[in-house]
């Protein structure tokens, strides 16, 4: 016999209620709480038709988990009296239903009941007694299902009326979807992807239905289906519209989003702000991608790596009255800016894809279900630290490691390519320091004598403030094992293991900064080849170690030099595994563009000692290319705000065509049939 709980067994009724198994009940959800943090809830929503009308109308109840199983029940009887009551009323007034149609539909009871599958085709059901706490009876529930469609331990509630009783199964945790929003410019040839936070629901098993329509209405049936709906030429005017269907990893269908009082099962629509825009042209991208349109082969694996520009900072006065005065707000906006992020990522067919200055809620609402649907990733992600006040007499400013800003590094990876072992993240690179013995002296030598020329001079020089923020950084790290299979025109030997530590980060920006990089240059490469070394004594194993990010320094600084060196990482491992730049340097190579400042601050770094090499890498560009490539529209031309911009910087990142303030890198690596036996 499936399982039924003591308590119960203990208080059975005299008599049992039996439910056909034939039948299945109508579903009512519940779930915990997340409204109040303070104390446990528990929240049961069902949907019950009117005797005198067709629709379901919704009902949702919210009561402490201790409170009495006899008291909830006493609560949920009065509401769903009380509502029925006034609906009664109205139709009274309204329609033509009579009154006796409407008298007397009204609980009288409810109950929960706990039921087993009985070999005569019926559910065989017995009250829980009503002295049990709520939370102990509905929140353990399991809505695993076994092949009859029943779970182990089935509950119901049944509400008892004058006519016959209604009875539900009880859904524990169904699919839900918090939020779905588009918050995105929807534009031709663009992916539209909604802001989405799902809860026990499996996205690829979520039903997606797209609606165009350029009048007032809208067509009964969509023009797509899935979770990215890029908009064709055809489409260009139109308003959008997206309904949902939530399900869960079982195909099970959740509770229909929104606040809709009607039962419908995909509950409300969400209906896109923005009719659907001309999308712009982007023929820089389009001609430097060419090389990487299609994936890459099994015997390599390709990476990205790519400063977004978060919101956080593009969005403040200081973003777009100074340092992107050049750029139009509309192109400045990220409602703009992520669609064209997300085509340009997608169409490099990634292996691996590091993002720096990435929103928090765009990890999670948007790049990590836009990247696991149509690229199979899974994602990392880690935020930088916060800056807090602390003292009065005066206030201090203090970085607190378990407060996250709200922008940070994400690391995506192919779960095809890359199987993740473990990771490994530093949450404050430069308290990293002050503890490794090896390190700690870097950050006791830090002075106020220390300039910098590598970046902006906008800044103001306050050593302590920048000595401060310096900790709010820290560095995505994580352990892979390979996947790839070497191609059978080139080694026809068997595959070998192959393990890969990667790291992502993005240093400290500020001109009085140079040190500070350097010290975060140490951590990097000294974290890194720490992981190697003892992942390849743990696996036996050679392991190579791959380094991205935005380091905002040039090649010809400390910092970059620095993560090029080798040194001790411990007595017994005298030597650490070098690294080298997928990319070489000239004076016209930038991945950084505003008015009055260009470098090459991004880096995609590798270690050629275990084999690794860089077969190629997306070509970089000059400024003229770029200045080329939007100048020939003079109805276009950029109007700064407030400071005037110099001509050549008329066109500076961000702008129409390019949606970041930098640009992204790209790279191909594979490794040699000779692998070196550890380190």
């Amino acid at each position: 016999m499936p399982y039924l709980s003591s308590a119960i067994m203990s208080t059975l009724a005299a008599t049992t209620v039996c439910i056909p198994s034939t039948l299945e009940p109508q579903p009512a959800y519940v779930y915990r709480s997340k409204s109040y943090e303070s104390s446990s809830r528990v929240c049961l929503e069902l949907f019950i038709q009117h005797p005198a009308g067709n629709s379901l109308t919704r009902f949702r109840f919210e009561r402490l988990a201790s409170e009495l199983l006899s008291a909830s029940l006493d609560r949920i009887v009065i509401s769903l009296n009380k509502t029925l009551e006034e609906k009664s009323k109205k139709r009274l007034k309204v329609s033509n239903v009579t009154d006796a149609q409407t008298q007397g539909f009204f609980i009288s009871e409810a109950q929960i009941l706990e039921g087993v599958d009985n070999e005569d085709s019926q559910i065989r059901c017995f009250e829980v007694p009503k002295s049990r706490a709520l939370g102990d009876v509905l929140l353990p529930v399991s809505d695993t299902l076994s092949s009859n469609g029943l779970s182990s331990r089935s509950l119901f509630l049944r509400l008892y009326g004058p006519t016959e009783p209604l009875t539900f199964r009880l859904i524990s945790n169904p699919a839900r979807i918090h939020t779905c929003r588009l918050d995105t410019l929807p534009m031709t040839n663009y992916p539209v992807v909604p802001f989405v936070e799902l809860e026990d629901a499996s996205l690829m098993h979520c039903e997606f239905l797209w609606f165009v329509s350029k009048s007032t209405s809208w067509p009964s049936e969509p023009c797509h289906t899935g979770f990215i709906f890029t908009p064709r030429p055809e489409h260009l005017g139109c308003r959008l519209r997206l309904r949902v269907c939530p399900r869960n990893a079982n195909g099970q269908m959740g509770l229909p989003y929104g606040t809709m009082r009607q039962w419908s099962k995909y509950g409300e629509p969400i209906d896109c702000k923005w009719p659907v825009a001309l999308g712009p042209k982007q023929p820089f991208h389009e001609h430097r991608s060419k090389a990487f349109e299609t994936r890459a082969a099994v015997d390599r694996l390709r990476v990205v790596s790519y400063n977004l520009l978060a919101d956080l900072y593009s969005s403040t006065e200081a973003a777009r009255d100074i340092i992107f005065r050049h750029c139009p707000l509309e192109y400045l906006d990220q409602k703009y800016r992520l669609p064209l992020i997300l085509r340009e990522v997608l169409s490099y067919h990634a292996d691996l894809i590091c993002l720096q200055e990435v929103d928090g809620s765009v990890f999670s609402k948007y790049f990590k279900p836009a990247l696991d649907y149509a690229a199979g990733m899974n994602g990392i992600y880690l935020s930088k630290r916060a800056l807090t006040q602390v003292g009065n007499d005066p206030p201090r400013t203090t970085v607190s490691l378990d407060v996250e800003k709200g922008e940070g590094c994400a690391l995506f990876y192919n779960r095809s390519r890359l199987e993740l072992i473990r990771d490994a993240n530093i949450l404050s690179l430069m308290t990293y320091a002050e503890n490794e013995p090896m390190l700690s002296e870097l950050v006791q030598s830090i002075s106020e004598e220390v300039t910098t020329k590598h970046v902006p001079e906008i800044f103001s020089r306050d050593f302590e403030t920048s000595r401060v923020k310096s900790y709010t950084h820290g560095l995505v790290t994580a352990l892979f094992r390979l996947k790839l299979v070497p191609s059978v025109a080139v080694n026809k030997e068997p595959p070998v293991d192959r393990l890969l530590v990667v790291g992502n980060t993005h240093f400290y920006f500020h001109p009085v900064a140079d040190y500070f990089r350097y010290v975060q240059a140490r951590v990097v490469r000294y974290h890194l080849n720490k992981m190697a070394v003892a992942a390849s004594a743990e696996f036996g194993l050679s392991v190579s170690i791959l380094l991205c990010g935005d380091i905002n320094q040039s090649p010809e600084g400390p910092a970059y030099q620095a993560l090029l060196e080798t040194e001790a990482i411990s007595s017994t491992h005298p030597v650490s595994l070098s690294l080298k730049s997928a990319y070489g340097s000239n004076a016209d190579s930038f991945t950084n563009w505003v008015p009055g400042f260009y470098a090459l601050l991004d880096v995609i770094m590798y270690s050629p000692a275990t084999g690794m090499t860089c077969l190629q890498t997306l070509p970089l560009c000059s400024r003229d290319e770029i200045t080329r490539l939007l100048s020939h529209d003079a109805e276009c031309k950029p109007v700064p705000r407030g400071e005037p911009v110099d001509e050549q910087d008329l066109y500076a990142l961000p702008n129409a065509q390019f949606p970041s303030d930098h640009l992204s890198l790209v790279a191909d690596f594979t490794w040699h049939d000779k692998e070196s036996s550890g380190h």
